[in-house]
């Protein structure tokens, strides 16, 4: 019998998301797994990490823990404490709402595919722009797409690879697109409005860049078409524990 693929799984919206728990339990048809996730939703903290000498690590679950951290603690810890093994690869998600273009810098699932890839292993984050009322039946789709990844050799070691889906509630994409990154995104606004001499009440909202348009490969274009968009968002030139020993 084949030996399946070890992995590491993780997200940005934390243990309360209610896709995180279906989703583990479709990649574990299909690989092994553990599962590191952040106590408190995470998104939008980038690479953050947390120097806290007092974090907890909570079994919830078989092979499944919360930690008291960001979604890159989470792959450091795992990949870095011996009691949790050698994994092939890190998966990071999935995302509620689409991380391509510029937005990979701001995402922490995506930060959380770069720690690993940082580390010379495979890093791959996958997001979706809406999740169909199925939960189960949207994370069977995604889950499908990273074992496609594999079958097909995308996923490379020191390299973050990023899976995009567009909107599940109409049923499925047409296909897997093997795209390059958007050249675009979207990027914070902010509006003062003044209280007093000395205060102000600061507003924020994301807005889409403008003045640059797609182009013929980019995964935004696979996205509207209906397809999944796969695209390597960053290399590294580092080597793995595996291959340091």
């Amino acid at each position: 019998m084949e030996k399946r693929l070890r992995l590491l799984l993780t997200n940005d919206d934390g243990i309360a998301s209610h896709v995180i728990l279906p989703f583990v339990a479709q990649m574990r048809k299909r690989f092994e797994v553990v599962a590191i996730i952040p106590r408190q939703d995470s998104s939008l903290t980038a690479h953050s990490v947390s120097l806290r000498p007092d974090r907890r690590l909570q079994l919830v679950d078989e092979d499944c823990y919360v930690l008291d951290g960001f979604p890159a603690d989470c792959v450091a810890l795992g990949l870095s404490a011996p009691e949790f093994g050698l994994f092939g690869a890190v998966v990071a998600g999935v995302n509620h709402g689409l991380n391509v273009g510029f937005d990979v810098w701001y995402s922490g699932t995506v930060a959380a595919a770069r720690e690993a890839a940082l580390t010379g292993n495979r890093g791959i984050a996958i997001s979706c722009a809406e999740f169909g009322r199925d939960t189960a039946g949207s994370a069977a789709i995604c889950a499908g797409l990273v074992e496609d990844i594999f079958e097909r050799g995308i996923a490379e070691k020191g390299a973050v690879t990023n899976i995009n889906v567009p909107s599940l509630k109409a049923g499925g994409p047409k296909g897997l697109a093997v795209t390059r990154p958007a050249e675009h995104g979207t990027r914070s606004t902010f509006r003062l409005d003044k209280i007093h001499a000395s205060e102000w009440r600061v507003g924020v909202a994301l807005e889409e860049s403008c003045g640059i348009s797609c182009h013929r490969e980019c995964e935004c274009q696979a996205l509207r078409r209906g397809y999944a968009s796969v695209a390597v968002a960053q290399r590294f030139q580092c080597a793995s524990a595996q291959e340091r020993a």
